[in-house]
């Protein structure tokens, strides 16, 4: 056997391997709440996170939320098994949390665990490995939501922006329905009503700012829209508008 053949099979190999852990791994018995799909993380990061925040109470803020960090084993149960809002969702919370974190000075040891579960869950859902719009806005439930500082301006910013997404989504069904037929009989009826969609969404979209206090904005609010280095590549913060 050539050099050549031996490096392509071990290469095989490896890809079989990899595949097999990932069977056994992911067949481990986990229970998923879609609403808190990290467990006790999740609830920390609704419930316990924004008060930190608020209050820039890092060394608790980061101690918390290090003891209660998911497993590999249920983050790769959810990379690999669960529906696509719930890998979102559990990426936002281990994303909101490492932002939060990043506030501060804090030790390599401590980001790279979080890094590395957001990775994971990155390689399955195709987003940047922090969080995004769709964890801090199109996937973020009202009866569970996840914010920054907890704030009424904060509420009802992201809240906002979830009127925007409804208001653009019947504009954009209309579109792909004429991207699949662009000569239909309804064409113009279904112009004016993407027309009409899109003067709601412009609408929506000046009243995003006007729910959020300037204060807060500017001694609170704006930390969470820095970007962040992971690896050396720059992540923007989640934005709409």
């Amino acid at each position: 056997m050539t050099l050549v053949n031996e490096k392509n099979v071990i290469i095989y190999q490896l890809k079989v391997f990899r595949r097999d852990v990932v069977t056994i791994l992911t067949k481990v018995g986990f229970t998923i709440d879609a609403l808190y799909p990290l467990g006790d993380f999740s609830r920390f990061v609704v419930y316990d996170l924004p008060n930190y925040n608020m209050n820039n109470n890092f060394s608790a803020l980061i101690e918390s939320g290090k003891n209660l960090l998911p497993s590999m084993d249920l983050v790769l149960h959810i990379a690999y098994e669960e529906p696509f809002d719930v890998r979102v969702r559990a990426m936002g919370d281990l994303g909101i949390f490492l932002v939060s974190c990043k506030r501060t000075e804090i030790s390599q040891t401590i980001v790279e665990p979080i890094i590395c579960r957001l990775k994971l869950l990155a390689s399955t859902t195709g987003l940047v490995p922090r969080d995004t719009y769709s964890s801090y806005i199109t996937h973020n439930p009202t009866d569970a939501l996840r914010t920054f500082t907890g704030d009424q301006s904060e509420v009802g910013f992201i809240r906002q922006h979830q009127k925007s997404d409804e208001a653009i989504k019947p504009a954009v069904d209309r579109m792909l329905l004429l991207q699949e037929e662009p000569y239909r009989e309804d064409r113009f009826d279904l112009l004016r009503s993407v027309i009409s969609s899109l003067k709601v969404l412009k609408e929506e979209n000046a009243a995003v700012h006007k729910r959020v206090d300037p204060i807060f904005f500017m001694t609170c609010f704006r930390n969470y829209f820095f970007p962040i280095e992971i690896d050396g590549q720059l992540y923007n913060a989640p934005s709409g508008v």
